[in-house]
C-alpha cells in the first residue's frame, strides 16, 4: 500500500501530540480518564505588592486542617514576583510574615515582657483549592501601631509604662492574649517623650502607667480615649498616632492628633 509523504507527516504529529498529552497527565499526577479529585491543585501567589527592600525576609506558610503543611523563607536572593506551590484540594490557609523573625515560633509570634512589638507585616487569607490552579494576591498589612508620646510645657515624669493583655499573634495572624508591657525611664534625665511600639488589638484594654518625680503613679485607659478618637485597630494598616500630655493643677489634657482630626481630653487629676 502506498503511503504519501503528507499522510507520513500527519501521523507523526499524531504521535507527537499523544505524547505531550500523556506527558502533561504525568506531570498533572493523574491520567486523563481517572477522576481528578484527588490531583493536586497549583497554587499561584502573586507578591508584586511587596517591597523587596523592606519588606524580605518573610515567611510563607501554607496548611491545611487535615495535616498539609508547607513552608518557605524568601529572602532577596530567591525572591520571585510569583510563587507557585503544589496543594491538595481542600481549604487551606495562606500566611505570610515579614519582620519578629526573633521572636517566632511554632505557634507564631510572642513578645517577650518587657519588649515592645517589632515591625510585624502579616497577610492571612484562607482560600479553597477547587480546581486546576488557584490564584492569590499577597498584601502585607502593618500590623504594628506606633504611639508618640510628648509632655507640653516641660513638665517631667520619672517614668512611663505601657501595658496590655495582647502579647503577639498566632500562626494564623490574630492577636493573642499575654502579658505585655514595655517602660521607658532615664537614670539621668526624667522622662520628657516616649515612643512605644505597639502589637495590634482586638478587645482587651490599653494603660499608660504615668510615675511623677514625687513618686505617685497615675494610670489612663488609652483604649477608650483611641476609642474615642476612632482608632481602628482591625484596619489594613494600623495608623501611628501623637499623643501630647498637658498638665495644670487639677487636671490634664490628652492631645491625640493625626492628618484627619485632632481629639483633647481632660481627665481630673
Amino acid at each position: 500500500m502506498y503511503i504519501s509523504k503528507t499522510g507520513c507527516q500527519v501521523e507523526q504529529l499524531l504521535k507527537r501530540f499523544s505524547l505531550i498529552t500523556l506527558s502533561v497527565a504525568l506531570a498533572l499526577g493523574c491520567s486523563i480518564k481517572e477522576e481528578r479529585d484527588g490531583c493536586p491543585c497549583r497554587l499561584f501567589l502573586d507578591l508584586t505588592s511587596i517591597d523587596v527592600a523592606d519588606q524580605c525576609p518573610f515567611f510563607l506558610s501554607v496548611f491545611s486542617d487535615d495535616g498539609f503543611e508547607y513552608q518557605a523563607v524568601l529572602d532577596k536572593d530567591n525572591f520571585e514576583d510569583t510563587c507557585v506551590v503544589e496543594v491538595p484540594r481542600t481549604e487551606l490557609e495562606i500566611v505570610v510574615w515579614s519582620g519578629g523573625e526573633d521572636y517566632m515560633g511554632e505557634r507564631g509570634l510572642t513578645i517577650p515582657l518587657g519588649s515592645e512589638c517589632p515591625p510585624v507585616f502579616i497577610y492571612s487569607k484562607r482560600v479553597h483549592s477547587k480546581g486546576e490552579a488557584v490564584y492569590d494576591m499577597v498584601f502585607l498589612k502593618k500590623n504594628y501601631c506606633i504611639l508618640n508620646l510628648d509632655f507640653e510645657d516641660g513638665h517631667r515624669v520619672e517614668s512611663l509604662l505601657l501595658r496590655g493583655n495582647v502579647n503577639g499573634f498566632d500562626k494564623s495572624g490574630n492577636p493573642v492574649r499575654g502579658e505585655f508591657n514595655v517602660s521607658s525611664e532615664s537614670d539621668s534625665v526624667s522622662v520628657a517623650s516616649a515612643m512605644f511600639s505597639i502589637p495590634r488589638q482586638n478587645d482587651s484594654p490599653l494603660y499608660l502607667d504615668v510615675k511623677e518625680l514625687d513618686g505617685m503613679t497615675r494610670t489612663f485607659p488609652l483604649h477608650e480615649y483611641m476609642s474615642d478618637f476612632g482608632y481602628d485597630w482591625g484596619g489594613n494598616d494600623l495608623v501611628d498616632l501623637n499623643m501630647t500630655l498637658s498638665y495644670t493643677a487639677s487636671e490634664m489634657s490628652i492631645t491625640i492628633r493625626d492628618w484627619e482630626k485632632e481629639l483633647v481630653i481632660s481627665v481630673v487629676i
